[in-house]
Order: structure tokens, then sequence, then C-alpha cells
């Protein structure tokens, strides 16, 4: 209730900062919506960034207002209802460093969409739908795919469930002491 969350919506987590493709995301999300008239939104979350002028402007051109949604940001305590409740994650950066948006996703259950940065593929490890970050069509196709088909994005919510649980702070640390290790020599 604090969000004024929509009942049916399309997730994005992070920055809203020129790597992170918003403008593709928003124009893909229009796409998809007006094609199949599906009653998503597209909820946006996080701080805003630099460069968002575009975003909104982009928005207003495409009369997008009244469903794609921006928070602002939420406490990291609060993202898990928000994945929770998504029918769908989607990440299409252009460039990522590691992505943990979309181990968030997946750990909760959430059907993750992501683009193919090296970063974003290497985290899902195969429990995530691909689509290339340049390519407006494939976006708006695997959205349309995924938020009609539910068998699919069980299968994915499956696949995610087991990939995030391979991601916990032990094993980081013994990963970080092996790289120290190796280092020290």
């Amino acid at each position: 209730a604090r969000w004024n969350l929509p009942e049916k919506y399309v997730l994005f987590v992070g920055n809203q900062e020129p790597k992170k493709n918003l403008p593709m995301l928003v124009q893909a999300f229009f796409a998809a919506r007006s094609h199949k008239r599906l009653p998503h939104k597209l909820l946006l979350v996080g701080q805003y960034g630099w460069k968002c002028g575009d975003l909104f402007r982009l928005i207003r051109e495409l009369d997008a207002a009244s469903y794609v949604l921006f928070t602002g940001y939420v406490p990291r305590g609060a993202l898990p209802y928000l994945y929770n409740l998504a029918d769908l994650f989607f990440f299409p950066s252009i460039v990522e460093g590691f992505g943990i948006p979309v181990i968030e996703a997946m750990a909760c259950g959430c059907p993750a969409l992501i683009s193919d940065d090296p970063a974003l593929r290497e985290v899902a490890g195969g429990a995530a739908m691909e689509v290339p970050r340049g390519s407006l069509p494939a976006m708006r196709e695997a959205m349309e795919f995924l938020l009609e088909n539910d068998v699919e994005r069980a299968k994915l919510r499956e696949k995610g469930l087991a990939r995030a649980a391979g991601f916990t702070w032990r094993r980081t640390a013994e990963l970080a002491m092996q790289s120290y290790m190796k280092a020290l020599g």
C-alpha cells in the first residue's frame, strides 16, 4: 500500500542512469503493452541518477505516465515484497559489474529477463531468459512471451531459486579467501 503498487507489473530495480538501458526498456514495454494489450504496468524502483531527463521526456512523448511508475528509493528490507509481487523482473543493462538485483529477484522467486551483458549472463547462469541489449524487438517479444506464459515463468522461477541458493555470504567469503591465498602465493 505504501507504494500504491499495481496489481500486475514488470519490475526494474537499480539506479536510473544511462547504462541501465531504461529508455529501451520503456520503449519495449510500451510496444508489448500496446501490441498484446497487456494489463501490466512498469515499476521502476531506485534512485534517480544522471541523465534522467531523457527518460522522463520519452515517457511524456509516449503518453505512458499512467503505466510507467517510479517509486524512487525503496529500503532494502522492502525490496523482497516488490520482487515477490512482480510478474516479471527485467534488467536490460548495457553493461554491469555484477548485477545484484538479478540475484535478489531470483532469490525471491521472481522470473528474470536480462540483457546479454556478460556479467549478467554469468550471474544468472542460465536461470534467466536473455535478450540482446540493443534489440527493441527482442525485448518486446520476450516480455510478451513471458507475461503470457505461466509455464515458462514457473520454469524460470524454479531455475532462479536454485541458482540464487548458490550465492551465500559464506561462499563469497570462501572465494575471497581463495583469491587472497592465491595472490599471496
